[in-house]
């Protein structure tokens, strides 16, 4: 295993939890590893991106928060052969103060985040096995990266950024900026496009029921065995949208690894669906704070008939988007377009949400709102119960648009990461099955 720590993520405790608790259960299992301390910000994706013999390594083990997993993600997809680079699965470990990856992969196993998470972490990746999961391509006017987690802006984002300053508090840094932005609540005028998924009965029926009941549909989904998958009913009523108008215009790992995935039916399309061209990925900022020039973004794959699945959904930013989006236009309170079941070890978002869907849900809130409201909605965050109200509004999504209507205000986060300051503009679209997680099972997903 290939496995950096961050020392300086959350509250400094990622070495101590590396020596201390995993590197004695990866002994214990037979487990050999490199251990990589990064000194600096992307420390990590330069690395990764440049190491020539990445293919020695059965994994990548990350101990830190979810910025490290951004770091490695996009450091693969910037390598020339991010085909094969991208078959190497990667296990997670919590160490910082988000640990969103960490939290989906205990959900979908029935683990419990609140009790030992890093030893069910640790004892996870040497159970070993991967599963896919999805990945979004996402464009601003200046840069292009890739994303595993969300998207958020307005209060969503103003809570994860501002909340820097209480960061040696851990987790509860996000309850203090909650309570902060929902005293000196904003408001913030806006334009969401998307292009609705064709049937959204299956991903409704995940926001219809109470968490208990969908933890113990996945239960006993997962009792059954991993060899099939079972689709979720399908709801008789057509899915509501509020406030709309329409726009005018595989392989397994080698022997040595403890029990292995043999099963790879469900990875044979997997990588090959979605290519990435090396112009594009040149362009990946080193740094979300830096910009660098790319008029018009667009994908310029491979789109012959054995590959049509590589036509981008996306218009040029400069353009409208295609005439078959939904537009809706009024002042947000709170935006968090998301593609796993949980953005933060205390904010489950999308109960039942499986790692390789191939969708977004489009989570926000309007004004008018009262604080009350608001502050009952982010509570509600930690059981999945936000779902159940009538306050948030929900779609479900293949690619989409945010605009800014206000250009000088609000902040724009990939996976917790600012974007520069005035970017008022953003698109994306999921890429269903891009790279692996470390994760036991026979090749279904249940997360």
């Amino acid at each position: 295993m290939l496995v950096f720590v961050n020392p300086y993520s959350g509250t400094r405790r990622a070495e101590p939890i590396f020596h201390k608790k995993v590197a004695p259960l990866f002994d214990e299992a037979d487990i050999k590893y490199e251990l990589v301390i990064t000194e600096r910000q992307f420390h990590a994706k330069k690395m990764v991106e440049e190491l020539e013999d990445l293919n020695s390594y059965n994994g990548i083990v990350i101990i830190s928060g979810d910025g490290l997993v951004y770091e490695v993600l996009n450091g693969l997809m910037a390598r020339k052969d991010r085909h094969e680079a991208l078959k190497i699965p990667i296990g997670v470990v919590p160490g910082g103060s988000g640990n969103a990856l960490a939290a989906c992969v205990l959900s979908a196993e029935q683990d419990s985040y609140r009790k030992n998470a890093v030893l069910h972490s640790a004892f996870t990746i040497a159970k070993g096995g991967k599963q896919p999961m999805d990945l979004v391509k996402v464009q601003t006017p200046s840069v292009s990266m890739y994303s595993f987690l969300c998207i958020s802006w307005a209060m969503i984002s103003d809570i994860d950024i501002e909340s820097e300053r209480f960061r040696s508090f851990g987790a509860v840094r996000f309850l203090l900026g909650a309570i902060v932005r929902t005293i000196c609540l904003r408001r913030y005028q806006g334009r969401l496009s998307y292009l609705p998924v064709e049937d959204t009965s299956r991903y409704e029926e995940h926001f219809s029921k109470p968490l208990q009941q969908v933890e113990k549909d996945l239960s006993r989904q997962t009792n059954l065995g991993r060899t099939c998958s079972k689709s979720l009913p399908v709801l008789d009523s057509e899915p509501r949208l509020i406030n709309i108008r329409p726009i005018g215009t595989s392989p397994s790992f080698p022997s040595s690894f403890p029990n292995q995935c043999s099963n790879s039916n469900t990875l044979h399309n997997f990588v090959e669906e979605h290519d990435v061209n090396d112009v594009e990925m040149s362009n990946v900022s080193d740094s979300t704070n830096s910009v660098k020039h790319q008029p018009n973004i667009k994908d310029t794959t491979d789109n012959s008939s054995t590959n049509n699945s590589n036509k981008t959904l996306l218009s040029p930013l400069d353009q409208p988007v295609p005439s078959n989006w939904v537009t809706i236009e009024g002042e947000f309170i709170g935006f968090c377009a998301v593609y796993t079941s949980h953005i933060s070890q205390d904010a489950y978002m999308w109960p039942g949400r499986k790692s390789d869907e191939g969708v977004i849900s489009i989570q926000y809130v309007m004004s008018p709102l009262s604080r009350a409201s608001i502050a009952s909605l982010l509570l509600a965050f930690e059981d999945a119960s936000h779902t159940q109200s009538d306050n948030l509004r929900t779609v479900f999504a293949q690619a989409f648009r945010l605009e800014s209507l206000e250009p000088d205000r609000g902040i724009l986060t990939i996976d917790g990461e600012a974007l520069e300051k005035g970017t008022s503009c953003i698109q994306a679209e999921v890429i269903q099955r891009k790279f692996q997680i470390i994760r036991p099972g026979n090749g279904t997903s249940t997360s």
